[in-house]
C-alpha cells in the first residue's frame, strides 16, 4: 500500500526557513575571507558583470544556501513523513543529505587540524627532538588547514557527492521524487549547488583568456 504522507507547509516550517536565513545573513556578514569586490568607476559593461557574478556567487550564495540544506533535510526527517526507505529514494532528500555529509566531513578535518595544531604547540620537549621539526610541522599543518578551507568555502566536493549520489538513484531506477514542496526544495537545493560549482570553474577556465586577452590590448 502506498504511503500519502506528504506535509503541507506550515508555520513551523516556516520558521525554519527564516532562521536559516538569518544564519546565512549571518555567515555572509562574519565570512573568514577578504570581499573580492571593488569599487568599479564608470558604466558597467557585460564583462564587468561577467567578471564579479563568481565573487556574488561564493560570497552570498554560498552561505545562505549552506543553512538552508541542513534546514531542508531536517524538516523533511520531521513527522508526519514517510518511512525512511521511502524518503532515501527522494532525489532531494538525497541532495541534502548528501551534502550535509560532505559539509560535516569538511568541518571534521578542520576541527581535527586545529586539535593537532593545538597539541603540538603544547606539546611536551621529549616528543620532538629538535625545535625546527615543530616548526615544520606547523608549517605543513598550516597548509592543511588552508587546504581544507578552500575546499569547505567551495561547493566542489559538494558538486561530486550529490552528483554521485544522484547518478546511482538514476542508474538504479530508484529514483522515487514527491510532488512536494519540500522534496522539490530539496531538488533545488542540490541543483544550485552543482550551478554553483560549474560558475567558479568557468570563471577560473576563462581567466588565463581574460588575461591574455587584457595583455593583447595594451
Amino acid at each position: 500500500m502506498r504511503e500519502h504522507l506528504r506535509r503541507d507547509f506550515n508555520v513551523r516550517d516556516a520558521i525554519v526557513l527564516v532562521m536559516a536565513t538569518a544564519i546565512g545573513f549571518a555567515l555572509i556578514r562574519f565570512q573568514p575571507f577578504e570581499s573580492d569586490f571593488e569599487w568599479h568607476e564608470g558604466v558597467w559593461t557585460a564583462t564587468d558583470v561577467l567578471k564579479y557574478i563568481p565573487s556574488a556567487v561564493r560570497e552570498f550564495v554560498s552561505p545562505c544556501l549552506l543553512p538552508w540544506t541542513f534546514a531542508i533535510l531536517g524538516l523533511r526527517l520531521l513527522r508526519p513523513r514517510p518511512s525512511l526507505r521511502r524518503i532515501s529514494l527522494q532525489p532531494g532528500f538525497v541532495a541534502c543529505c548528501a551534502s550535509s555529509i560532505s559539509i560535516a566531513m569538511t568541518v571534521g578535518e578542520l576541527l581535527l587540524a586545529y586539535v593537532i595544531k593545538a597539541f603540538v604547540r603544547a606539546a611536551p620537549p621529549w616528543l620532538s627532538s629538535s625545535d625546527k621539526y615543530r616548526e615544520h610541522l606547523l608549517d605543513e599543518l598550516h597548509e592543511l588547514h588552508l587546504d581544507l578551507i578552500i575546499v569547505g568555502t567551495s561547493p566542489m566536493r559538494i558538486t561530486y557527492v550529490v552528483t554521485t549520489a544522484w547518478l546511482l538513484l538514476a542508474l538504479g531506477k530508484r529514483c522515487r521524487p514527491e510532488p512536494s514542496w519540500i522534496d522539490r526544495s530539496g531538488r533545488i537545493i542540490g541543483v544550485l549547488w552543482i550551478a554553483i560549482y560549474l560558475i567558479e570553474w568557468m570563471a577560473q577556465a576563462t581567466t588565463p583568456y581574460q588575461f591574455q586577452h587584457h595583455q593583447s590590448g595594451h
